[in-house]
């Protein structure tokens, strides 16, 4: 369900649930007085636009997740053991010497 992102009076987000009016197709979040929200589309279930009482709560955020190269090598790190992560990253170092002068930098450091 989608969350109302006006402002309050008091300047917080609202976050309260967003409806959409079967009549009119107002959007806006329901609030008990008026001019609670800088969104607000109804007042005690009321469209404020039009006067119907019917509200639709249908608005519904769509998210995917999408496979990236990155992703799928983090999740490959994540589920490694100690000694093969140690192996992953000795082997990289050697395989790219840039990477290992940064990580020497990195260590002197600390």
């Amino acid at each position: 369900m989608a969350s109302c992102r006006g402002k309050r009076k008091s300047t917080a987000t609202c976050n309260s649930a967003v409806y959409r009016c079967k009549q009119c197709a107002n959007i806006g979040c329901d609030q008990v007085q008026t001019d609670e929200c800088t969104n607000q589309g109804f007042w005690c279930g009321t469209c404020v636009k039009c006067g119907t009482i019917e509200l639709a709560q249908d608005l519904l955020r769509q998210q995917r997740l999408v496979m990236t190269p990155q992703l799928d090598q983090a999740i490959k790190i994540l589920q490694l053991s100690l000694p093969e992560l140690a192996a992953v990253v000795q082997n990289e170092l050697v395989a790219n010497p840039e990477s290992a002068a940064i990580a020497k930098k990195i260590k002197k450091s600390k």
